[in-house]
């Protein structure tokens, strides 16, 4: 079972108010380091769900908490009607940040044998049906995604010129969302979907978790890491557009790197770069369109090189290493072929970027043929 850790190593300790049944169809762990603030709103949302009590059991692992974090949550779960677990832990220097935090929590979440595996930030609150969608869109796919949104009532913190760049960013990736489904249409992944893969809102078969040798855990960026690892194994990822999580605009954040930081830069400095997935459309129609060519060409076994070659990209490397998978192949090709580099768009150029982007799904619709046209 992949694991960073040991668990038993870490536990400093634990409680919880188990169910009647032995496993349940579905855990949900939340890794937590200093949320006293917010712990108790992101726990009441996810004990309204609209499912059985018994449909879920919930998974908290403080990591490190010099805060009130434990005590607050405590106060909730005494009322929980649902079976919880609450365990508090100090993580070795080495995963002491959310991507070690996340891993462990899910490594925790494997040993109690759910089928399925949920996972939220402390911070962040979901939907009435967040659970029951993911256990939805889990019996078409390995991993699904949710879509991520500030809260509502935390935007007024924002400077305006960063909520106006944020529709900007959303009006743009959205358009570019659109544009790689029509390029490089997935049946597990159909149209409508989006590309965003955020710890505040991940699901997965536990069997897909248990094919990695070992769980991701960057400092930052532990979720996105995670989702690729697991295509690399096979796993089949949807980006469901209904499942959406409200998140925190809060300026001081938990992780380093993550959004509370992003924020930070985006205010200092007003022309920041926009995220690496955010590039030109020209560029995002050939990355898309050659993927959707590689597809065709890949065999399981396939050396990347040797799909790179067929696609005629130019490798920085050569290696003979088979790929039994198609994304472990195109993920080394993005590595390892310059011409396929991410180059972030400045705010500035998101209007015009916005204007070619419709442009191109208004010719896509006036095509008889949409994918022939897209190629």
């Amino acid at each position: 079972m992949p694991h960073p850790v040991h668990a038993s190593s870490l536990v400093a300790r634990d409680v919880g108010h188990a169910s009647q049944a032995s496993v349940t169809r579905c855990t949900v762990a939340i890794p937590v380091r200093n949320e006293a603030q917010r712990i108790q709103a992101c726990l009441g949302a996810l004990h309204d769900q609209r499912l059985p009590t018994d449909a879920f059991d919930l998974l908290l692992v403080l990591n490190g908490c010099t805060d009130a974090s434990w005590c607050r949550a405590l106060d909730v779960l005494a009322h929980w009607r649902r079976p919880w677990h609450m365990v508090e832990c100090v993580l070795p220097t080495g995963l002491d940040h959310a991507g070690g935090a996340r891993a462990v929590a899910l490594g925790m979440a494997l040993e109690r044998k759910a089928p399925v595996v949920l996972t939220t930030d402390a911070d962040s609150l979901v939907g009435p049906d967040w659970v029951a969608l993911n256990l939805a869109a889990l019996e078409h796919g390995d991993v699904v995604a949710g879509e991520v949104d500030i809260r509502h009532d935390e935007q007024l913190i924002l400077p305006v010129h960063l909520i106006e760049r944020r529709r900007l960013e959303a009006t743009y990736g959205a358009l570019l969302d659109e544009i790689e489904a029509c390029c490089d249409p997935l049946d597990h992944d159909p149209w409508p979907n989006h590309r965003t893969r955020s710890g505040a809102s991940l699901g997965f078969r536990a069997d897909a978790l248990r094919r990695l040798p070992v769980l991701p855990a960057p400092p930052c960026g532990e979720d996105r890491a995670l989702v690729a690892a697991l295509a690399a194994y096979g796993a089949r990822v949807r980006h469901d557009t209904r499942i959406r999580v409200g998140t925190s605009a809060r300026l001081t954040g938990r992780a380093r790197g993550g959004m509370a930081d992003t924020l930070r830069h985006r205010i200092r400095r007003e022309n920041a770069r926009c995220d690496p997935m955010l590039e030109a459309t020209n560029r995002l129609v050939t990355r898309a369109s050659l993927r959707a060519r590689a597809r065709t060409v890949f065999e399981p076994g396939m050396p990347p090189h040797l799909l790179a070659m067929h696609l005629g990209l130019v490798p920085g490397r050569l290696t003979d290493e088979p790929c039994p998978y198609f994304e472990r192949a195109w993920q080394w090709i993005e590595a390892n072929v310059s011409a396929l580099a991410r180059k972030p768009l400045s705010p500035a150029a998101l209007p015009a970027q916005i204007e070619l982007a419709r442009d191109w799904l208004r010719r896509m619709a006036e095509s008889p043929n949409r994918r022939e046209a897209a190629a």
